[in-house]
């Protein structure tokens, strides 16, 4: 879908349904709820936790993801040429994530054989000779 004006705005569904179950289970604790309510409240509880919990992890790999790929684009600018950058422009999130452990001189012709086989993240970090660690990722 082509994003606009008109339908840009984010809505976090998962946010506003676990604020809806801790509201609940919070109506029911300070009404004094007692027996299955109590445990309706704590079930509504432990989702809305579990569901936030979720969500975090997913934001905080996301957000990662897009800081890795800019990354990536000013490590390519200096390394590649440019229809390199192009293709590296072209994969995945997660392929671009998977290359970044590849050292400078093996990049340029990994993003190549990525590009060409669809390789998965996975075969991606297998092909690297050459490992250049990550201590900070999240």
């Amino acid at each position: 879908m082509t994003q606009d004006y008109s339908n840009h705005m984010h809505h976090p569904v998962p946010t506003y349904i676990a604020s809806a179950l801790c509201l609940l289970a919070l109506g029911i604790f300070v009404g004094g709820g007692t027996g299955s309510a109590r445990d309706i409240g704590l079930l509504a509880l432990t989702l809305s936790v579990v569901t936030l919990t979720s969500i975090s992890r997913l934001y905080t790999t996301t957000l990662q993801d897009r800081i890795i790929r800019l990354e990536m684009q000013i490590r390519g600018e200096k390394i590649l040429a440019a229809p390199q950058q192009a293709l590296l422009a072209r994969l995945r999130p997660k392929q671009v994530a998977a290359l970044r452990f590849a050292g400078d001189e093996e990049l340029p012709a990994l993003v190549e054989r990525t590009s060409a086989e669809n390789l998965k993240p996975a075969d991606i970090k297998k092909a690297i000779t050459n490992w250049q660690p990550d201590y900070l990722r999240t």
